[in-house]
């Protein structure tokens, strides 16, 4: 008898990580339908971005994987005249889940990185070439795997801005919080 309810623990354990991974792979794929990236104000964008951050750190596996994507998206970069490509979108929802990720240190042994560019860097290092971005995406998964198990959760109960049809008022972070570095 207890081999049968631990065999349908199992059963029943593993179609929920189906399921889960149903879903992520739906918020992947509906991260090419974003035509406006979070900016100004705090919580503006397509609800398709804050649906992915929703997911919290269970989706940052799903998302490591298409950080080297071109595929071109609708959304404009602000001051880049640039839009941003999959694996960008991926890459800043990354970044909204897990602060503390060191981006420009990832970069910094580019030939073109320069210390007075700020994260204009990230635009100039992953618009230079497709290894540039593969590169990123080996970078990230060696910081992710080494500092995983150093993540932990820091709720957020800050309003932030947000506008809508009755113009701007505040509102708590869609995911309640974000990951750091303990």
């Amino acid at each position: 008898m207890m081999k049968v309810v631990y065999l349908f623990l199992a059963m029943l354990l593993n179609l929920n990580c189906v399921m889960s991974q149903e879903s992520y792979k739906k918020e992947i794929k509906n991260l090419s339908k974003i035509k406006v990236m979070p900016y100004v104000p705090e919580l503006s964008g397509d609800v398709f971005f804050w649906d992915a951050v929703k997911c919290k750190i269970d989706i940052v596996p799903y998302l490591t994987e298409i950080i080297d994507s071109e595929k071109k998206i609708k959304a404009n970069v602000n001051y880049y005249g640039r839009n941003f490509t999959l694996g960008d979108v991926a890459y800043h929802i990354i970044i909204e889940i897990i602060r503390d990720i060191p981006t420009l240190d990832f970069l910094k042994e580019w030939k073109g990185f320069n210390e007075n560019n700020g994260y204009g860097n990230y635009w100039s290092y992953v618009r230079e070439s497709k290894e540039n971005r593969n590169a990123l995406k080996i970078k990230f998964k060696q910081w992710y795997k080494e500092n995983k198990g150093n993540l932990v959760w820091v709720e957020d109960n800050k309003l932030y801005l947000k506008e809508d049809k009755e113009g701007a008022k505040r509102y708590p972070h869609p995911a309640g919080g974000y990951y750091k570095l303990k």
